[in-house]
């Protein structure tokens, strides 16, 4: 899988093309700690995913199931 801009774009900004491995999570116990994980460190994608997290720090996993059930997947890219 590439990441990068067009190449027109990449000469333009002198960014290179970077290579990345793709890992598709759709298991809800996969799909349910990536999301638990993604709002607590970052509350705007909790907002986002309507993932409450309380002041603990904790997601709730009625939030997290839900949004499994409405179609959540996560896309892990790891750079080569």
């Amino acid at each position: 899988f590439r990441l990068g801009p067009k190449a027109s774009d990449r000469r333009a900004c002198g960014l290179q093309i970077r290579w990345a491995d793709v890992q598709t999570l759709t298991a809800e116990p996969d799909v349910v700690t990536a999301y638990a994980q993604m709002a607590v460190a970052n509350p705007a994608f909790a907002r986002f995913t309507r993932v409450h997290v309380d002041q603990d720090g904790n997601a709730n996993y009625q939030d997290l199931h839900l949004a499994w059930v409405g179609g959540a997947r996560v896309i892990k890219l790891t750079p080569r």
